[in-house]
């Protein structure tokens, strides 16, 4: 399966954070933001993303459809908790990976969230809102990610497109560490 290269669309953090504050709600948890995840595409033009934890863990990521009921597009589950980085190309993950949803085919035009979690909803990753022509645009060693910008309106996430290297040195940025999502 050849993969699109991913655009970078920002809707998605709006209905990330209204399912942090569902399972919030719900649970009477708190989830903390602990880490970011870019995304990007290695040499054969596959997907791949790269973790930051800044704080905490993650225990999984899953890529979703939130347009289409929060519809999950893949899911991947660490073998053991992320706390520092991790890269993972998501069509064939590194041993100890396990893919509980296989990673669909990407549509043009949709908008797509990445995200990481806990199975105990304690700590959270924002990844990007990207659509296929985000990661098409993309070259190997560049990746897409929210750096914490809204853009020039100050109401909608734009994305940043770096090298791997700058991702990773510049992850941290937008943090201090974030407070809880509480219900």
């Amino acid at each position: 399966m050849t993969w699109f290269r991913w655009p970078v669309r920002r809707s998605s953090i709006v209905g990330a954070v209204g399912v942090l504050v569902a399972v919030a709600a719900t649970t009477g948890c708190s989830v903390r933001s602990g880490g970011t995840i870019a995304l990007g595409i290695d040499t054969d033009g596959q997907p791949v993303a790269y973790v930051h934890m800044c704080e905490g863990h993650i225990d999984g990521m899953t890529l979703y459809d939130f347009d289409a009921g929060e519809q999950k597009l893949g899911t991947w589950v660490a073998p053991s908790p992320v706390t520092s980085s991790a890269t993972v190309p998501l069509v064939a993950p590194p041993d100890g990976w396990k893919v509980t949803t296989p990673l669909a085919e990407l549509q043009a035009g949709v908008a797509y969230s990445f995200y990481g979690w806990t199975g105990d909803n304690s700590w959270a990753a924002w990844g990007p809102d990207v659509t296929a022509g985000d990661l098409a645009a993309l070259h190997a060693g560049e990746v897409t990610w929210w750096d914490g910008d809204w853009g020039a309106d100050g109401n909608h996430p734009t994305n940043a497109v770096t090298t791997v290297a700058e991702f990773h040195q510049h992850a941290c940025d937008p943090w201090s560490p974030s407070p809880a999502v509480s219900g």
